[in-house]
C-alpha cells in the first residue's frame, strides 16, 4: 500500500475523566462492560442495527446513523457489553468535557439478539446512571422513539418518569420523541473538568474569507432581566411604513444579520434594487432604512420586508391583501419566537436563561415542522412573504447562529419537514443570489474557494457535508391536511 493510500486507524477512546471503578464491570458468565476498542466500532454498529431492527422499526436514515460509531466516538464514550464471542450490546454517553446540560444523558442503548434475556439493558442503564452520579449530575434526561416500547418498559422499571412537556424533538420519520428523566440518588460533588469543544475544522485556514464573525456586531440593543433573559430594545419607529415609488432609499444591513435577510429577499423579489440602494459594508444587528436626504424612515426590522414588498405588483403578489392578516400573524410568531428566540438563547445573561430559551426555540420549530407536514408553504400551495421571513431565519440559524449555541445544539435536519421546505425555497429563482450563497459558504467564490466567515458549521449526524446537503431539493411526501 502506498503512502497516499495508508489508512489511519481511529484512536482509542479518551478515558481520562472516567472514574477507574467504572472503566470495567465484570458481569459474570464471561461478560464484561467496558469501553469499545476502535477496531470494534464496525461490529458495534452491526449489533446496534440488529438491536433496533428486532421488535421495532427504524427509518433507513436512522439505520445508517447507527453504523456511524466511529463518528459518534468523537464526542461520546461508546460502552459495550462483550464476551469471548464478541459484542452483545452497547450504549453511548457524552464525554463529560463536552457535555453542557444540567442533566446527564445516554443514547442508542441497544442489545443484539445474542444478548437478549440477560438483563443487559438494565446493566447498561445502571452504568450510565453510575457515570452521572460520579460526574455530579442530579439526574438524566433521555429521548426515545414512540415505537421503542421494550425500552420504555425498561426505563419505567428502572424509575424513569415520562416528561411530555419536554417532548419537542422530531426525528426523520416525523415522529415526536418521548422524553424521560431520572433523579440520581446521592450524586457526588461535581469534579473539576475543564470544558472543551471538539476540534473545529476550518475550510480555509488563514484565508481572509475565513475571518470569524464577531457576535458583538450582531447583538441588538437590549438588556437582561433579573434571571438573565435578554430582551431587545423596541424600534424607535415601530410599525410598517409606506415607500413612495418615485423616491430613493438606502438600506443599511449586513448579509450576515439574522434580522436583515428577509428585507434583502423582499428588495430583490419586489424588483426595487435601483430604488432601494444597499449598504452591505456595515456590521449592524438590525437593518435600517433611510431616505435620499439621510433621514430615518424605519428601524423596525419586523415590518421592513412587508413594507418593501408593498411597493410593486411583483411584491404585492407575495403579500396579497386577502392574506395579509394571516401573514401578519405568522410574521409575529416568526419574529418573536424564532428571531428573538435565537437572540435570547445566544445572548442570555445566564446559563439557565440560555437553556430555557433554547428549549422554547426548539418547541417552536417543532410546531412549524408539524404545520409543514401537510402543506407546501406556510399558507398552502402559494409562496408568501411569511415563507420569506421563515426561510431567512432557518438558513441563518442552521449555517451561522447554530454554531453559537454550543456543542450538541439541534440542527434543521432534526425537523424533517422544515429541512426539506427550506431546501426547496433555496431552489426558487430569486430567493438567494450568488453573493449570498458565497457569503453563506454554499457556493465557491471567484477564486474557487469557499467562504467561512462563521467558521465551519457544527457537524450534523448522518450528513458528511451539510453545505452540499443544503443544495438538495425538497423531497417531502405531503400528507393530507
Amino acid at each position: 500500500m502506498s503512502t497516499a493510500e495508508t489508512v489511519v486507524a481511529p484512536a482509542a477512546q479518551d478515558a481520562r475523566f472516567v472514574p477507574p471503578d467504572l472503566l470495567r464491570w465484570e458481569l459474570g458468565g464471561g461478560r464484561v462492560l467496558r469501553l469499545a476498542r476502535p477496531d470494534e466500532y464496525d461490529e458495534v454498529g452491526r449489533v446496534l442495527q440488529e438491536a433496533f431492527g428486532t421488535g421495532c422499526w427504524v427509518t433507513p436514515m436512522y439505520r445508517d446513523h447507527l453504523a456511524r460509531v466511529a463518528e459518534r466516538a468523537a464526542a461520546a464514550h461508546v460502552w459495550v457489553v462483550a464476551d469471548a464471542d464478541g459484542i452483545l450490546g452497547a450504549v453511548l454517553t457524552p464525554r463529560p468535557e463536552f457535555h453542557r446540560d444540567d442533566l446527564f444523558t445516554f443514547n442508542i442503548l441497544g442489545v443484539g439478539p445474542r444478548g437478549r434475556g440477560l438483563d443487559l439493558g438494565w446493566r447498561l442503564t445502571d452504568h450510565s446512571v453510575a457515570l452521572a452520579r460520579a460526574y455530579g449530575y442530579p439526574g438524566l434526561e433521555i429521548r426515545s422513539s414512540p415505537q421503542m416500547t421494550a425500552a420504555h418498559a425498561l426505563y419505567y422499571r428502572y424509575g424513569f418518569v415520562r416528561r411530555t412537556e419536554w417532548e419537542t424533538a422530531v426525528v426523520d420519520s416525523g415522529q415526536r420523541l418521548f422524553a424521560f428523566t431520572y433523579r440520581v440518588p446521592d450524586p457526588q460533588p461535581r469534579p473539576a473538568i475543564r470544558p472543551e469543544e471538539p476540534p473545529t475544522v476550518r475550510i480555509l485556514p488563514d484565508h481572509p474569507l475565513e475571518a470569524i464573525v464577531s457576535l458583538e456586531n450582531h447583538l441588538p440593543p437590549g438588556q437582561h432581566d433579573a434571571v438573565g433573559d435578554f430582551r431587545a430594545t423596541p424600534p424607535t419607529r415601530p410599525g410598517p411604513v409606506v415607500l413612495h415609488p418615485g423616491s430613493g432609499y438606502r438600506l443599511f444591513t449586513s448579509l450576515d444579520a439574522l434580522r436583515g435577510r428577509a428585507a434583502l429577499l423582499a428588495r430583490r423579489l419586489a424588483g426595487v434594487a435601483d430604488q432601494i440602494l444597499l449598504r452591505e459594508d456595515v456590521d449592524v444587528a438590525s437593518p435600517t432604512l433611510y431616505d435620499s436626504a439621510g433621514d430615518l424612515v424605519s428601524d423596525d426590522w419586523r415590518h421592513l420586508a412587508r413594507s418593501i414588498l408593498s411597493t410593486t405588483a411583483a411584491g404585492r403578489a407575495l403579500y396579497p391583501s386577502g392574506l395579509r392578516a394571516e401573514i401578519d400573524t405568522l410574521d409575529e410568531f416568526i419574529h418573536t419566537d424564532l428571531v428573538e428566540g435565537i437572540e435570547r438563547a445566544i445572548f442570555a445573561g445566564s446559563d439557565a436563561a440560555g437553556r430555557i430559551a433554547q428549549r422554547v426555540l426548539y418547541a417552536r420549530l417543532g410546531d412549524l415542522d408539524q404545520r409543514l407536514s401537510t402543506r407546501r408553504y406556510l399558507l398552502g400551495e402559494n409562496l408568501t412573504e411569511a415563507d420569506l421571513s421563515l426561510f431567512a431565519v432557518l438558513i441563518g440559524f442552521d449555517l451561522e447562529y447554530r454554531g453559537q449555541l454550543g456543542w450538541g445544539a439541534a440542527s434543521l435536519v432534526d425537523y424533517p419537514n422544515l429541512w426539506a421546505y427550506a431546501r426547496g425555497l433555496l431552489q426558487l429563482p430569486g430567493v438567494a443570489d450568488d453573493a449570498e450563497l458565497v457569503a453563506l459558504g454554499l457556493l465557491p467564490g471567484p477564486d474557487g474557494r469557499y467562504a467561512g466567515s462563521w467558521g465551519e458549521p457544527p457537524a450534523v449526524e448522518g450528513l458528511p457535508d451539510l453545505r452540499s446537503a443544503w443544495l438538495e431539493e425538497d423531497d417531502r411526501e405531503l400528507g393530507a391536511a
